[in-house]
């Protein structure tokens, strides 16, 4: 089954939730494949500035490896949620509880940590490039290097928020465990 089908480069990605990562190149119809001896699980997909393709993954970042067909570990950030913003700015959420960002180029060193204190359930970016996540402690904004909660105190019908989503009008939409 396919976790996540995408048009990056001129080709089509299909990255599988038993780890493969399945390639159509558009231009020349050929199909590439590659499988993780590892079991990985994809959580997003995206191109850095240097037009690198890039696979945010629960054992860490990979980057895939035109010349050989092959995907190769850039760090092992033991992250169960990322994304990349608009700023080529990489996010990670750990079973930890902490927030990381790191510059696209330099994967291994972290540019800031935010502790959150609970389990990442989902991460998105909204209209402005803020970071909106979900946790069972509800959802939190970060903007600007500060983090807002809403939760029950302000709103939220419960506490424990599975997904977050932003709309075509850049409302923020959440769903919650009854």
């Amino acid at each position: 089954l396919a976790d996540r089908i995408v048009f990056i480069n001129d080709r089509i990605w299909v990255l599988s939730d038993a780890g493969k990562v399945y390639i159509l190149d558009e231009k020349s119809l050929k199909i590439r494949n590659w499988s993780s001896n590892q079991n990985l699980e994809f959580n997003d997909i995206g191109v850095f500035e240097d037009q690198t393709t890039y696979f945010l993954t629960n054992e860490g970042v990979f980057v895939w490896e035109d010349s050989t067909d092959t995907i190769i570990q850039l760090n092992q950030i033991n992250n169960e949620i990322g994304l990349i913003d608009n700023n080529s700015i990489v996010y990670t959420g750990g079973l930890d509880g902490r927030i990381r960002s790191y510059n696209s180029y330099k994967l291994n060193q972290t540019v800031n940590e935010w502790t959150i204190g609970s389990f990442f359930q989902d991460l998105i970016v909204g209209k402005e490039n803020e970071i909106w996540g979900a946790t069972r402690k509800g959802i939190f904004r970060l903007r600007e290097e500060k983090i807002k909660w809403f939760n029950q105190n302000n709103g939220l019908p419960f506490d424990n928020v599975r997904a977050v989503f932003s709309d075509r009008n850049e409302n923020i939409w959440v769903g919650t465990y009854l």
